[in-house]
């Protein structure tokens, strides 16, 4: 280790460590401080908050996991207040049953004078009415008539005040009581479940910063002057909604833990046995809902702060006083979540200095490249390579070069920063690299500053390596269950692993991806190489034309196209004009018969025999059977002889004769008496052959022993060989020591030397001795050998050699003689006589030499008869073969003439049927000139043309002019390689076969990755960590639901397992703050690579989960929210980062303000930019693109056009903002906004989509929507449509269908121009994937040039609309795409050229239906330039992604045969229109079915409504009740019940005219609104009031009584009214405003007064002139006087939503409407 890398080593460890202490003191600095009081949070419930109810669930049970439950409650009935009193009432002071009742005086009076008017008061009225020249007169007329008593008004009216009062008393000491006594339960318990649902939505929004806590044991207590009201026994809860019954829970989501933060630094006496006791609370938690256990620990809570320290029975918290009081209450409360950072960062920092590990993420944000390198080598790392795991790239989803560019940067590098726009992509692309990294064997960390980025990412993560990640998402019991069935699942997977047999399949997987991979790319050069070839060229006389014009010119010469083949390419005709001309003839001259006779086969005297030689043949036939039968009197067996070639005859007689030489060889006595012996089966002859076998081998050995001796004369005196051998021994091992004879004893050995001598020598050396032996040795074997022969040559007295020098020479050939004999009679006799004795009628012809000898004869003589029978075979075959030419399909007749005169041995008719073969092949030469001319067109390509020419015996329609015959060829042979051009490259073929390619490719991919991930963690899990896994899964089983006596021992050992057993999971999944809670630094072990995602809004203290890792992969974008520093000292952090971090080159940098997404752009600067973007509709995002300097590329196209235009303004004129504290607020445009959700909502065609509000102002903006829209729909349609509402931070990471954004100013008082008004409005646009709403106050012209609001607000009104249909052509690119799309039209097929989704555009988009469009792509009639070939099929793959089909159509092949070419996008089409007709029926019945359902529901409201009502009314009550449409029995969820009891003089009794029931400012409305002057101080003339009484009476003529609201009450004069001339003579009923609602056409009604369909075009008075729309347009504005959504249906049936019920407005006939827009209406 060189000294360089040991102190880049030292120095990386020291930074490192320094800036971990620095963030751990940045986050001491910055984090909250703790609340002390916590009845300073700003919510908080305590158990007096809690009302006695049957809806209200508090405390665990068995069954029951949560802490507290609150079921929905019906809203309560409304109280009945009777008819004559409603007008007198003040509505508002009867809302709440703790509101007081009251009268408005105003009311009073004005009713008071209405029943006792006043003379004088009416006669100043009139006057005041009149015009002021006219008084002079009537004042002249009033002055002559005389004067009336008057009567005494003010008493009149006392008396009725004084009734009025009795009845409002009496009202209010009854009726009003008991309402107040049944409902205030039921509302408290609602009070509650709203307070709580507020919570849930809270808590989900920012659960990143805040936590819900309950606390249990609540103390008191005042010391070091500051006050204490904490809970000591505290829980983090979550507070969810029961997706079945709407029910609010809140549900632990741990064990208690003792918390003493409160009361730290206090001066708590005992306070340090509070911090014993906390460890041993944490090691055996107690149940909080057990009285015994809890009083338990409230006594060991108690016990150590002394004698003044009380326990209090109450459950509201104490006074805080000097002496401390813990209580029995509990509370619950919202607070900022403590992050923990502080620990986390001083145990990660501690642990890299003890373990010196070089982190290489985090090394690389505190050094440069080179000092890392260095740092790294020094641990014996290789840093000049990459990791390998780019080499195979294994992702699962679709990719595009981005996304694996980012895999392959991440193998060479320590880390990449990824920047990612709005929606392009990024949990998809996270998916695709933690499932490629786990494949190669990775832990992968994937971290986020807040859930909502997260959620859905575990969700893409293919099936099979699903159960590989675990995902700590929420702390409910049903996430944990969901933790717990991961981790078993994956655990379970690996038991039953072989890591051989895995490494094979591994192995064989890889290569077989890599073959697919190599197949599909080869597909895609292939549809390249097929797109291209349209710009082919072919050679044509007048030039070289591409493909397109080449099948135009074929087209255009269809009038010599005679030739149907497919002839070569570029070929040439074969015959010239005069043997095209000769060819005619002899088709049109040869008579066909003859022509049919001459052309079969005919006999040839060539080859067939002539009548001469058949004679010659039939007399040496007979003169060989002659010969032949003799032979068979001599012995001969013919019949065998015939089984017998010529050549086996012949080698079968020359064996006879060779082994009757044999025999004669053999002969003699005793081989006379072997042979019998073997003929006869002698067992003797076994004997001697076994013991002949003996002999011989002992003559082998003796000639072994006599070679010893060769050369040497041996003499050696006759002796015992057993004697003389030893001492034969004996002396030639003396004299190979070198000794002599001894001199004293021995004699037998000197004897013995005396007379042995070597070729006449003594004997002298010790070789010699041994050459004595051999012979020694040599003698006694041929002894031994002659014994033998004896006894084996007995049996058949075969004599001996004699014994001298020559024995052993004689007895060898003795030896052989007797094999040789045996053989023979043994082997060659049995087979010899096999093959002779068929032939011959001998006993055994191979039993004698004599009958050997005679066999040989006779065989040799039957060559006769192989002559014989190859002259008869030769006539059999030549009848065979004429049979065969007989039976032939050309065969000539004369064949079976031949036959038959063989068959009858006829030469002469054999001679007459040759003569007549001769004749007929005279006229054979023109029929061959014929089938040559032919044949060379036929061979020359063009085989249908000739048969034509032949078949129809050259007729000239077929043949064509002879002259033009060239020109025709050439059409044919252009025509041939078109059609060769298309057989050849089948693009629909290629497309199918890519797709097919894709599926196996993913799913080998998943299927690797699975298996290699899985195997890897066996091979890589340490055993402590599958223990502590097992641990952790064992403690949470035994936990269960949690309820058990033992759960929280459990639970607590599992959250102790669980830093140690993380190591063991493959993929974590977790926001950063759960990361902070659950890794331990000191525990678990590093992961090889973090992942963090959004990671523009983690601010500087995320910085610390970089050394979690050895790499890391940061994704985020700088151009969304940032964090925001807000209350931060800057002067400490500085002062910190100087006791810190001095040395680091940018640590001015490194502020709270800061976001990880910038930190690691600096660490890792080669940023990938992720460009594809697949969550916006084009319309939407081009709005966010302008911050992306255009680069970002939108690929979704729109997917529910039924909701209309992507992009909605709405300009709410009389919104206000008004400041509210240090924030601003606009709650008529909240009201606006939140009316157009109800009305979204309610709409069929936004079912299934996802709702957002985003407010374009922190503050109270964001919780006054969120109010309305819980209470105008309804917490389960709030759920149901994941309604979430907040600023654009709050929406970072986070999408959904439809945005409404609120702007929320009315005036330019300051400029939204700053970095983050940039970030607000990206983020806020850019949440929407299908909508997006813009509700503004301001006028945008009078804001900044560059304020970010005025751009929103700007692009999202001024959206351009659609090209009209006229212009369709004028879109088109050429005139292939032209004609194309004639047909297409022609057809009535909904068609947009040139469609652009996103970068890209497609030739033709054809829409069948919803959901049903198809891309047509017209290849081939311009050129695109090399390279566009293949950017084409790449961005055919990209829009197949996104769900795009394609269809598309070669212009050469159009132009060829343009029905054939288009025949396949017809059969497309149709089954594409099928199915949409029967996805379009499958809606209305939906439609349908959920209206029945919603007027069910609204009869069974109704039903409930009426029987909580509190006091039993009379009859005529409820039938008024029943007829009133604001009864309680409406969703309204303050109306007032009106009751028919009323005194006789009621208000409205005395008057008649509809004006006198109006208010002056509804009839002023009126008057303007149709053109009727009022007075210049809006004064109402009697001429005004009898106008409005004239038109109200003609349309109340024409309004059903049922359905008519009184004209009184301005906001209900939306109900069923028509205009005077449009009216329907009957309302229609409440099911068909319900079906018109659902199932009707939208139009929007602007507050300008136009109307137009919702998907744009022009408006009604464009459409049909401003006389026919004015009567409709003037009805729709007094439903929606500020503009809205109506639906009308084909009957003309136009209704509109209101009080969450849609409400009829009028029936419209067909001429007041858009033309065509309604099918059925009549008037």
């Amino acid at each position: 280790m060189s000294q360089t890398n040991t102190d880049a080593h030292y120095r990386v460890v020291d930074q490192s460590s320094r800036l971990l202490a620095y963030l751990s003191a940045v986050a001491r600095e910055v984090g909250p401080a703790p609340v002390r009081d916590v009845r300073h949070h700003e919510f908080t419930l305590w158990p007096a908050d809690v009302p006695s109810h049957r809806a209200v669930l508090a405390g665990p049970t068995q069954e029951r996991l949560s802490w507290l439950q609150v079921k929905r409650v019906p809203q309560p009935a409304q109280v009945t207040v009777p008819e004559d009193l409603q007008p007198l009432l003040d509505a508002r002071s009867i809302a709440e049953p703790t509101d007081q009742p009251r009268l408005r005086p105003e009311a009073v009076d004005a009713w008071l004078r209405a029943q006792v008017p006043d003379p004088d008061e009416e006669a100043q009225l009139d006057a005041d009415a009149q015009e002021p020249e006219a008084r002079p007169d009537l004042e002249a007329e009033d002055e002559d008539e005389p004067a009336t008593e008057v009567p005494d008004v003010d008493e009149q009216r006392a008396i009725l005040r004084e009734e009025l009062d009795e009845k409002f008393s009496a009202w209010l000491s009854t009726t009003w009581q008991n309402w107040v006594a049944v409902v205030t339960p039921d509302l408290a318990a609602r009070a509650l479940y709203g307070k709580l649902y507020g919570l849930h939505l809270r808590a989900e929004a920012e659960q990143d910063q805040y936590e819900v806590v309950w606390g249990h044991s609540v103390i008191s207590y005042r010391g070091e002057g500051v006050g204490v009201v904490a809970p000591l026994l505290t829980a983090p809860v979550v507070v969810e909604m029961d997706d079945n019954d709407g029910s609010i829970r809140v549900t632990p989501e741990r064990t208690v833990e003792l918390e003493l933060d409160a009361l730290e630094g206090t001066g708590l006496s005992g306070f340090e046995g509070l911090v014993a006791l906390r460890a041993k609370v944490q090691e055996t938690p107690p149940d909080p809902w057990s009285p015994e256990e809890i009083a338990g620990v409230r006594g060991q809570i108690v016990f150590p702060l002394g004698q003044d320290a009380t326990l209090s029975s109450s459950t509201d918290p104490a006074p805080a006083t000097g002496k401390p009081v813990l209580n029995e209450g509990w509370v619950l409360m919202l607070r900022k979540r403590p992050l923990r950072q502080e620990r986390f960062y001083d145990e990660l920092s501690d642990k890299l200095r003890e373990t010196e590990r070089v982190p290489d993420a985090l090394a690389s944000v505190v050094a440069d490249k080179d000092i890392v390198d260095h740092a790294l080598r020094a641990l014996g790392h290789d840093v000049d390579t990459d990791d390998g795991t780019a080499r195979r790239l294994l992702m699962p989803l679709p990719t595009n070069e981005d996304q694996e560019r980012i895999a392959r940067q991440l193998s060479h590098s320590r880390g990449v920063t990824v920047q990612g726009p709005p929606g392009t992509g990024k949990s998809h692309t996270i998916v695709n690299l933690l499932s490629h990294l786990v494949a190669q064997g990775k832990r992968v960390l994937v971290t986020a500053q807040n859930d909502q980025a997260l959620r859905v990412l575990r969700d893409k993560i293919p099936e099979q390596l699903r159960d590989l990640s675990v995902a700590v998402l929420g702390s409910t019991p049903a996430a944990m269950e969901d933790l717990r069935s991961s981790a078993q699942s994956m655990q379970d997977s690996l038991s039953s692993i072989d890591p051989r047999r895995e490494e094979k399949r591994i192995s064989e997987l890889g290569d077989k991806i890599d073959q697919v991979r190599e197949n599909l790319r080869r597909t895609d050069l292939a549809l390249i190489e097929a797109l291209r070839s349209e710009q082919r060229e072919y050679p044509l006389p007048a030039g070289p034309v591409r493909a397109p014009q080449l099948a135009e010119w074929v087209t255009s010469r269809r009038g010599i196209d005679v030739i149907p083949d497919r002839v070569p390419a570029q070929s040439r005709i074969p015959l010239n004009p005069d043997e095209l001309i000769e060819l005619q003839d002899l088709a049109q001259t040869i008579d066909p018969g003859d022509a049919e006779r001459a052309g079969l086969d005919l006999p040839d005297e060539n080859w067939l025999p002539a009548g001469a030689q058949l004679r010659q043949l039939f007399d040496r036939i007979d003169e060989l059977q002659t010969t032949v039968t003799s032979l068979e009197s001599g012995g001969l067996r013919i019949e065998a002889v015939d089984r017998l070639s010529h050549s086996a005859l012949e080698a079968t007689a020359q064996s006879a004769r060779q082994e009757a030489q044999a025999l004669e060889t053999l002969g003699g006595d005793w081989e006379t008496r072997l042979a019998q012996g073997i003929l006869h089966g002698n067992p003797a002859v076994a004997f001697t052959i076994e013991h002949n076998h003996a002999v011989g081998a002992k003559l082998a050995e003796a000639r072994a022993m006599k070679s010893q001796t060769a050369g040497h004369e041996i003499e050696v005196p006759d002796g015992d060989p057993h004697i003389q051998l030893p001492l034969l021994r004996q002396w030639s091992e003396r004299l190979a020591a070198g000794k002599k004879l001894p001199l004293v004893g021995a004699r037998d050995l000197k004897e013995l030397s005396n007379q042995v001598k070597v070729s006449g020598y003594p004997v002298r050396t010790a070789q010699q001795v041994d050459l004595v032996a051999w012979a020694v040795r040599l003698r006694a074997m041929l002894v031994e050998v002659r014994r033998l022969m004896a006894s084996a040559y007995e049996p058949f007295n075969i004599p001996l050699p004699d014994q001298g020098t020559a024995f052993q020479f004689e007895a060898e050939q003795l030896a052989q003689r007797v094999v040789s004999v045996h053989r023979w009679w043994s082997s060659v006799h049995p087979g010899l006589a096999g093959t002779l004795a068929p032939l011959t009628s001998f006993a055994d012809p191979a039993g004698s030499v004599q009958s050997l000898q005679r066999t040989g004869e006779l065989l040799s003589s039957a060559a006769a008869r192989l002559e014989e029978r190859e002259l008869s075979a030769r006539l059999h075959q030549l009848a065979v073969d004429l049979d065969q030419r007989s039976t032939q399909e050309k065969s000539s007749e004369l064949w079976g003439a031949l036959g038959s005169a063989l068959a009858a041995r006829e030469p002469g008719r054999w001679e007459q049927v040759q003569a007549e073969s001769s004749r007929l092949l005279t006229v054979r030469p023109r029929v061959h000139r014929r089938a040559e001319l032919l044949t060379r067109l036929a061979d020359a390509g063009a085989p249908l043309w000739a048969r034509s020419i032949l078949a129809s015996a050259g007729d000239t329609s077929v043949v064509g002019d002879p002259h033009d015959a060239a020109s025709a060829w050439t059409v044919a042979a252009a025509r041939s390689w078109l059609t060769t051009l298309h057989s050849e490259s089948d693009v629909s073929r290629l497309m199918e076969r890519a797709h097919e390619e894709a599926a196996d490719l993913r799913l080998l991919i998943i299927d690797l990755a699975s298996r290699s991930a899985r195997l890897r963690l066996m091979q890589n899990t340490k055993d402590r960590q599958r223990k502590a896994l097992g641990t952790w899964l064992e403690a949470t089983r035994r936990a269960g639901k949690g309820t058990g006596k033992n759960a929280p021992r459990f639970l607590a050992q599992a959250r102790a397992a669980l830093p140690e057993a993380m190591g063991s999971v493959p993929v974590w999944i977790m926001p950063i703050y759960r990361v902070l809670e659950n890794f331990d630094p000191r525990v678990s072990e590093p992961f090889d690579v973090v992942i963090v995602d959004e990671s523009s809004q983690c601010d500087l203290l995320s910085l610390g989960v970089l050394a979690l890792g050895e790499k890391s992969v940061v994704v985020g974008d700088d151009k969304q929210t940032s964090p925001q520093a807000v209350g931060v000292k800057t002067d400490r952090i500085f002062d910190l980062q100087s006791q810190f971090i001095a040395d680091l080159h940018d640590k001015s940098l490194l502020t709270m303000d800061e976001s990880l997404y910038s930190i690691s752009g600096r660490a890792f600067p080669s940023t990938i930019l992720l460009r594809e973007h697949f969550r916006c509709v084009p319309e939407i995002i081009s709005f966010s693109n302008r911050y992306y300097n255009g680069k970002v590329l939108p690929l979704r196209e729109v997917t529910v056009p039924q909701i209309g235009g992507p992009l909605r303004a709405v300009h709410v004129a009389d919104g206000a903002s008004v400041r509210t504290g240090s924030h601003r607020t606009n709650r008529r445009e909240a009201e606006v906004l939140v009316e157009q959700i109800a009305e979204c909502s309610a709409d069929p065609h936004y079912d299934g989509l996802t709702f957002g509000v985003v407010t374009m102002m922190s503050g109270p903006q964001a919780q006054i929507i969120e109010s309305m829209l819980v209470e105008r729909l309804g917490t389960e349609e709030y759920e149901r449509r994941h309604l979430r509402v907040g600023n654009p931070p709050v929406f970072q990471g986070d999408e959904r269908n439809i945005v409404f954004i609120s702007v929320v100013a009315d005036d330019d008082s300051f400029a939204a121009t700053r970095t983050m008004h940039e970030q607000w409005a990206n983020v806020a646009a850019s949440r929407a994937q299908d909508q997006l709403w813009v509700f503004y106050s301001v006028d945008p012209s009078t804001l900044n040039h560059n304020d970010q609001r005025r751009h929103l607000v700007e692009h999202v009104r001024d959206a351009g609309r659609r090209v009209d249909p006229t212009d369709l052509y004028e879109l088109t690119e050429s005139k292939f795409e032209r004609d194309v799309l004639a047909q297409m039209l022609e057809r009535g097929y909904d068609v947009a050229p040139q469609h652009k989704v996103g970068a890209y555009r497609i030739d033709f988009m054809v829409t069948v239906g919803e959901g049903e469009r198809l891309a047509v792509e017209c290849d081939g009639d311009s050129f695109h330039g090399p390279d566009k070939w293949d950017e084409d099929v790449r961005r055919q793959r990209v829009l197949e992604r996104l769900g795009w089909s394609f269809w598309r159509v070669r212009a050469s092949a159009y132009y060829l045969d343009p029905d054939a070419a288009m025949q396949p996008l017809w059969e497309r089409l149709d089954g594409m229109k099928e199915r949409a007709v029967e996805n379009e029926e499958r809606r209305r019945a939906q439609d349908a079915k959920r209206a029945a359902e919603r007027l069910a529901q609204l009869e069974r409201e109704a039903e409930q409504a009426a029987e909580s009502a509190p006091t039993k009314r009379s009859d005529s009550e409820d039938v008024a009740a029943a007829e009133d449409p604001k009864s309680p029995n409406s969703e309204e969820p303050h109306n007032i019940a009106v009751a028919s009891a009323a005194p006789s003089r009621s208000p409205s009794a005395r008057t008649s005219s509809a004006s006198a029931e109006v208010p002056p400012s509804v009839i002023r409305q009126w008057a303007r609104a149709n053109g009727v002057a009022v007075g210049d101080r809006g004064r109402l003339s009697p001429e005004v009031r009898r106008a409005y009484d004239e038109a109200h009476a003609r349309r109340s003529e024409q309004v059903s009584t049922e359905a008519q609201e009184p004209l009184a009450l301005p906001d209900n004069s939306v109900a069923q009214r028509t205009a005077p001339d449009l009216a329907a003579t009957t309302p229609p009923s409440l099911a068909e405003i319900e079906n018109a609602w659902h199932t009707g056409q939208r139009y929007q009604l602007d507050y300008t007064g136009s109307v137009r369909p919702r998907d744009g075009g022009v408006d009604l008075e464009s459409a049909i002139g401003e006389v026919a729309a004015r009567p409709v347009i003037e009805a729709m504005r007094r439903a929606r006087p500020s503009g809205g959504t109506f639906k009308i249906d084909d009957s003309g049936i136009l209704v509109t939503y209101q009080d969450r019920v849609p409400a009829f407005v009028m029936r419209v006939a067909p001429e007041n409407w858009f033309p065509g827009h309604l099918r059925s209406a009549q008037r």
